[in-house]
């Protein structure tokens, strides 16, 4: 896998999957949340258009990368999902007593591009 988008809800462990997969196979990390808000208090969201572009810019700099978010709104995502090898969709699990697990391979759902 050299382009991974990672998409999920908050708190599903999207970052901790992709720093793991930053560590692991040397690719450039993009957490969507730098992208989506304005740097102001409190934050408004970002243009969609604007986002897409930052993303063209990312993908275009970038030959192995892993981009993860929860922002599946279409300009945001369709071309990223169009340029990756793999997409994940992590979850994690919660235990009877309340304690978290955060996502292993075994909780991952996952699209790979047909060759």
């Amino acid at each position: 896998m050299r382009r991974v988008l990672i998409v999920g809800n908050s708190g599903s462990g999207k970052s901790t999957l992709a720093g793991a997969l930053t560590r692991e196979h040397g690719l450039v990390h993009l957490d969507l949340d730098t992208l989506a808000w304005l740097p102001s208090e409190p934050p408004p969201r970002r243009d969609l258009a604007d986002s897409a572009q930052e993303i063209s810019r990312f993908t275009a700099q970038h030959d192995a990368w892993v981009i993860e978010g929860c922002y599946a709104t279409k300009p945001v995502i369709a071309e990223t999902l169009a340029a990756a090898d793999a997409a994940l969709a992590p979850s994690v699990t919660r235990e009877p007593d309340g304690a978290v697990t955060f996502p292993t391979s075994a909780h991952v759902v996952r699209w790979t591009r047909p060759a």
